[in-house]
């Protein structure tokens, strides 16, 4: 598994400039961080991939950055990002693709997002009782700023 990911990474260093993210959501991060969201992000991928991905747009909108996470330890590092935050896990919603983000989320007590748009479909999350599944970046914003 070491292997595999050091792959991934090492491919993702290499392609980053073909990569954008997706349509919405540099809007959505400027929408949250101006009314006052603060943004973090937690991945296995390298710092450096995911600022240059965000671009210089996006990219300092993120108060936090927690990144080459392990495969398997994403619950341990989402709860060093509630303490680096000082967040309260109530007051927290973590967004992610992947069904280990759900996991991770669960064990730290925090509500999970489910960005349907990436590497998990919205059946494959609904058989795994998210808080929400999303469907469209914008859904994440009137979630946050509506409640």
């Amino acid at each position: 598994m070491p292997l595999i990911m050091w792959e991934m990474r090492r491919r993702m260093r290499r392609e980053t400039g073909s990569l954008f993210l997706f349509p919405g959501i540099a809007g959505v991060l400027l929408e949250l961080a101006n009314a006052g969201v603060q943004l973090a992000v937690l991945s296995s991928n390298a710092e450096r991939n995911i600022r240059a991905v965000l671009g210089p747009q996006s990219e300092p909108l993120i108060s936090h950055y927690l990144c080459g996470v392990s495969f398997f330890g994403k619950k341990g590092k989402l709860e060093k990002l509630l303490g680096r935050a000082a967040a309260d896990p109530a007051d927290v919603l973590f967004i992610g693709d992947e069904l280990r983000d759900l996991e991770a989320a669960k064990a730290a007590g925090v509500a999970f997002g489910a960005a349907s748009w990436g590497l998990n479909s919205k059946e494959t999350f609904a058989r795994h009782s998210p808080f929400r599944i999303f469907t469209r970046p914008e859904e994440i914003s009137r979630e946050v700023l509506s409640g």
